[in-house]
């Protein structure tokens, strides 16, 4: 079973050099889980259901420095389990507590799920990553801001979106990046199981006085999709848009969506 994880999760130490842990005389490797895992009804030692883990509470695990390996190039990290590996144990960081350490510090609350599957974690991790594709810049439509102060933009479905067609998904600025070279085209990043309304704004006349342009009525919520039903919808390339799939970790990511 190979777990891939993003290189920047494997801790460090100040030197930049990777931390090796060292138990019983061997010797460990620790990863951070990105932000955003969701456990569902998992309990942790306590009893306590796991659930989604907010941004407050950091989880990482050790393996053995044997089972991992570094792609020379790129951002990946490789844990290949053996197939008799059951069970990993999963630490959770749950943040400061009011007690100080000799030091002044604050001491840390922690607890742990137990008897977690090297499938089992392969599956949450996956959830969490991101999915990338392409769109023309005159798919997008002009950057605005909520009354709640978040700024958003929106992109104009293409024609095979089938009965969603000339609708717009609306998402959050900070997932639109510049490619670099290329002036006609952005890269749109979504997490993969966040919710996004399609929009659609209905004719209800012609401007007279303006070339008998159409008129719009208010946007009205056609459809909330998933990240990954997104992607889909803008799947198939066309003459402006040019799919991808990135494995790029939710801890690289968090931009506010």
């Amino acid at each position: 079973m190979r777990i891939k994880l993003n290189k920047k999760l494997l801790v460090r130490k100040e030197d930049g050099s990777v931390n090796r842990i060292t138990i019983n005389q061997k010797d460990y490797y620790k990863f951070i889980l990105p932000k955003g895992c969701d456990f569902g009804n998992t309990l942790d030692e306590n009893g306590n259901e796991v659930g989604k883990l907010p941004d407050s509470i950091r989880a990482s695990f050790i393996v053995p420095v044997w089972y991992t390996s570094q792609a020379i190039e790129g951002e990946l990290c490789y844990i290949d389990f053996p197939d008799n590996y059951k069970y990993l144990k999963i630490t959770l960081d749950l943040g400061k507590s009011e007690e100080r350490l000799e030091d002044g510090r604050h001491k840390h609350l922690f607890s742990a799920i137990e008897n977690i599957s090297p499938n089992e974690l392969a599956d949450i991790i996956e959830d969490t990553k991101w999915l990338s594709f392409t769109v023309s810049v005159k798919q997008l439509g002009k950057p605005y801001q909520t009354e709640q102060g978040n700024k958003r933009i929106s992109i104009l479905l293409p024609k095979h979106a089938g009965d969603l067609m000339g609708c717009r998904a609306t998402i959050s600025q900070n997932c639109i990046k510049d490619i670099k070279g290329r002036d006609d085209i952005k890269i749109v990043n979504i997490p993969k199981n966040s919710k996004f309304n399609i929009m659609r704004s209905k004719i209800v006349g012609q401007d007279i006085e303006n070339q008998m342009k159409p008129v719009f009525g208010d946007k009205i919520i056609e459809a909330t999709v998933t990240g990954k039903e997104l992607f889909e919808l803008f799947k198939i390339p066309n003459e402006y848009e040019e799919q991808t799939t990135h494995e790029v970790e939710s801890e690289e990511m968090e931009q506010g969506l």
